[in-house]
């Protein structure tokens, strides 16, 4: 029989990448289950530690960039819930935040889905929905006529305005960028 090594762009580790916990587990029982020629000797298993190390270390260097993308939608979803149910209470949150109870509402089904979204890793397009909405909102505000409406339907003040231009900018940005891992230089 054949000792087969360890390759780093071999399935099933062509990917190895930090949300993948169990990946050093993963590797060692794929290393302990590995039966070597006889006679192979001592460097077999120095080659299976290099690789096992060189698999780390890349593991190690491997970012994953959609994890700021979920944590943004949980933050964002705690602050619209908590907005949400205040506004549900009063017609100002925060001491400069104008609300009604179409807008509470509003932002309790959107912090509701941005909690949901970021806990499941799934945040992506919550994030573009989010900054076009808070985006559209806050711009509109400042339009001559159409802002009449928004302040009749919403309550939305300017501080609210700029506070959706902000985060729908933020929210956007993240949403729109890529997700996959890649490398960090070193």
């Amino acid at each position: 029989m054949r000792a087969v090594a360890l390759d780093s762009c071999a399935p099933p580790f062509s990917c190895l990448c930090p949300r993948a916990v169990n990946t050093p587990i993963l590797i060692a029982l794929h290393l302990r289950a590995k039966v070597a020629p006889a006679g192979s000797g001592p460097e077999v298993a120095d080659e299976d530690r290099l690789n096992y190390e060189r698999n780390m270390d890349h593991a190690d260097r491997t970012t994953d960039r959609s994890a700021p993308r979920n944590l943004f939608a949980i933050i964002i979803g705690v602050f619209l819930l908590i907005e949400g149910i205040w506004g549900l209470f009063s017609p100002v949150v925060f001491g400069v935040l104008t609300t009604n109870v179409t807008h509470a509402l509003i932002h309790i089904l959107l912090g509701a889905a941005g909690i949901g979204a970021g806990l499941a890793k799934k945040a992506r397009g919550f994030c573009i929905f989010l900054g076009a909405l808070l985006l559209a909102v806050g711009i509109l505000r400042f339009v001559p006529g159409i802002g009449d409406v928004i302040v009749r339907l919403l309550n939305v003040n300017e501080a609210v305005a700029f506070v959706n231009i902000v985060a729908g900018g933020v929210s956007l940005a993240l949403g729109l960028m890529k997700g996959r891992p890649r490398d960090v230089a070193t």
